[in-house]
């Protein structure tokens, strides 16, 4: 389990004080439920914090290593460098288990997004699970799409369970075993 600190959690409420910073990070799509301002802020809260977790787990300092500045900017395709690898941290609450790339994004984006792995995180506000890993080759040859009306998920999403991901060790090996 991954407990962060509470001067984690004060950059991540500060993160969110910003309006155009949380509307920076809706510019190409919104989900449904994020109807309200207040619904965008904790989802960008818990995003940050989903990071800094992650960050802490490879062993990096979050303070550091997460982007804490506001404004009216996207990021590179990544959340994370972990020596020399770019990793998108992707998090979800508890209970839930899929590492999501949204049909709103679309899975031809990937290919050209300036990434190396895909990080899946659980939890929420302080409390994390270690966070599992794919690189992005991988969860392009093995994901699943949602091809039919009526799952939770739109059609078009594309996913990865989260036991078909990988510790950061093993998606390393698995990177160099099969590239």
């Amino acid at each position: 389990m991954i407990i962060l600190p509470p001067k984690i959690l004060d950059l991540a409420n500060n993160y969110v004080q910003d309006k155009v910073t949380v509307e920076s990070h809706f510019r190409t799509f919104c989900p449904q439920h994020l109807d309200t301002y207040e619904k965008k802020q904790a989802f960008v809260a818990n995003a940050k914090r989903a990071e800094a977790a992650c960050a802490s787990h490879l062993g990096l300092d979050p303070v550091i290593a997460v982007n804490w500045i506001q404004g009216d900017q996207a990021d590179p395709g990544y959340d994370l460098i972990k020596e020399g690898w770019r990793i998108d941290v992707k998090s979800t609450n508890p209970g839930r288990f899929l590492l999501i790339w949204p049909a709103e994004t679309g899975i031809e984006v990937l290919p050209r997004k300036q990434l190396d792995f895909l990080a899946l995180i659980i939890g929420e506000v302080d409390m994390w699970n270690p966070p599992k890993f794919v690189a992005k080759g991988d969860f392009l040859k093995h994901h699943t799409m949602v091809r039919n009306e009526g799952k939770k998920l739109r059609v078009g999403t594309a996913f990865m369970h989260n036991d078909d991901l990988d510790s950061w060790a093993l998606a390393l090996k698995k990177y160099w075993k099969y590239s």
